[in-house]
């Protein structure tokens, strides 16, 4: 009897989780995103030829909850942009024998719902703090599995002689504390972007730049046009 009550108090402290990391990093760049190559939107003028594809994000119910509740995994960050942006690649090709300056401030799409311009890379966050769902579960989790433990050790304490043990000797729930079982309320996340069309973008003559853009949500619709202001 005093065996298993040994035993269960070893499975119980076992049974805690570890805690979730407090900041993740998510890369985000071309080969992300998965495009609607099938339907591309195009502009000509005397300088560029510009053709622009948005992300073909596939829905799907189970995993769009999981993506909220789990908020540790890139696949949730990168749903995050997703559901906040339009995200485009756009290919600039430069016509001209000289070397020419590309400006997103001149860019815009255009459509039923008004104009927008592409946001400029310093709008697009650096970093999100979202409310940890996952996290919260394992605190809440943990706080029973501590609670548990703590009635076992009362009854074993009651059931079994008192055996010395060396000085500083840690407990099996102290070298867990350590290992931080614990979870954060939020979950950060820091964004590291690549291939993004910035503010000023010189393009060799007869050459071609191709990279990210982020739109207002809606933006880019069935029938969307693009703009780009002369001089």
């Amino acid at each position: 009897m005093k065996r298993n009550s040994i035993y269960m108090l070893l499975l119980l402290c076992i049974s805690c989780v570890s805690a979730d990391p407090g900041m993740t990093t998510c890369t985000i760049n071309k080969d992300t995103f998965d495009w609607d190559y099938k339907n591309p939107v195009t502009f000509e003028n005397d300088t560029f030829n510009v053709t622009m594809v948005i992300n073909r994000n596939s829905r799907n119910i189970i995993k769009e909850i999981y993506y909220k509740y789990s908020m540790d995994g890139e696949p949730s960050a990168q749903n995050f942009l997703y559901d906040s942006y339009d995200i485009c690649l756009i290919d600039v090709c430069n016509k001209s024998n000289a070397e020419e300056m590309f400006l997103l401030s001149r860019f815009s799409i255009s459509g039923n719902n008004g104009s927008f311009y592409p946001l400029s890379p310093i709008d697009i966050p650096a970093e999100i703090n979202r409310i940890n769902p996952k996290g919260i579960s394992k605190n809440v989790y943990n706080t029973l599995a501590v609670i548990t433990v703590t009635a076992a050790v009362i009854v074993v304490a009651t059931s079994v002689p008192t055996i010395p043990l060396p000085y500083h000797n840690e407990s099996f729930l102290e070298k867990k504390e350590k290992k931080e079982l614990w979870s954060g309320m939020y979950h950060s996340t820091k964004y590291e972007y690549e291939d993004l069309i910035i503010d000023k973008n010189s393009i060799k003559p007869l050459s071609c730049k191709k990279g990210i853009i982020f739109i207002k949500k809606g933006a880019v619709a069935e029938g969307s046009r693009m703009k780009y202001q002369k001089d």
